[in-house]
């Protein structure tokens, strides 16, 4: 019986680290697309596979401009973000379209600069950045700039959006 519980728990652990994960939005920096108490599921193979225990990525590959993502705050490690991924292009430009095809506007005055007031750059050239579609409530890469593909815990797979930008019910 122990033993059963014990490999149960293995499993459910691997699946955890290294697939599937379930996450609630707790603010509003996402609005409208997922309001406050919204679940999520969130699919940790993508960008990078992870392995098991160590929630170390490795094989990773870039963020899908348009996408939800979630990351761990770059300096609060207890906390978790979610965001859309853009494009540097996108995100110096300050529109962005999402996977549902709607557009998203945001200024990029308040990008992180370094002690000579160039943006801070990754030194890692696969990175991400991220908005939040409420930019006004959002702590993005505005404010923390790129983050590395290997930081970034798992792409958002749900909720799914019907065509035409449209959220289903």
């Amino acid at each position: 019986m122990l033993l059963t519980l014990l490999v149960a728990w293995s499993v459910l652990k691997v699946v955890h680290d290294s697939v599937l994960e379930f996450m609630v939005v707790e603010n509003e920096s996402m609005l409208p697309y997922f309001p406050p108490r919204t679940l999520l599921g969130v699919l940790h193979t993508n960008p990078c596979l992870r392995l098991p225990f160590v929630k170390k990525g490795f094989l990773c590959s870039s963020c899908s401009p348009g996408e939800a993502y979630v990351f761990d705050h770059p300096t609060q490690r207890d906390e978790k973000l979610i965001k859309f991924a853009v494009s540097k292009h996108d995100f110096e430009s300050g529109k962005a379209t999402l996977a549902s095809g709607d557009i998203i506007w945001f200024t990029t005055q308040a990008t992180k600069k370094d002690s000579l007031g160039s943006p801070v750059r990754s030194p890692n050239d696969n990175v991400c950045y991220f908005i939040g579609s409420n930019s006004e409530h959002s702590i993005d890469s505005r404010a923390f700039g790129p983050i590395p593909a290997e930081s970034v815990e798992g792409r958002v797979l749900y909720p799914f959006w019907k065509e035409h930008g449209k959220k289903n019910p």
